[in-house]
């Protein structure tokens, strides 16, 4: 299992407004599908 936000959020995306700014939103979508795409059948998802 991959937890990908664990209560640590990086400073520069909290000095942006956190999770009510749309730029970190899409961050972290990036971020997920880069992390999915690099273990890829190595971890179950579902």
């Amino acid at each position: 299992m991959i937890t990908l936000n664990h209560f640590d959020f990086p400073q520069a995306l909290e000095d942006i407004g956190g999770w009510s700014n749309r730029e970190t939103i899409t961050a972290f979508k990036n971020y997920a599908k880069t992390v999915f795409k690099a273990y890829g059948n190595q971890v179950n998802i579902g």
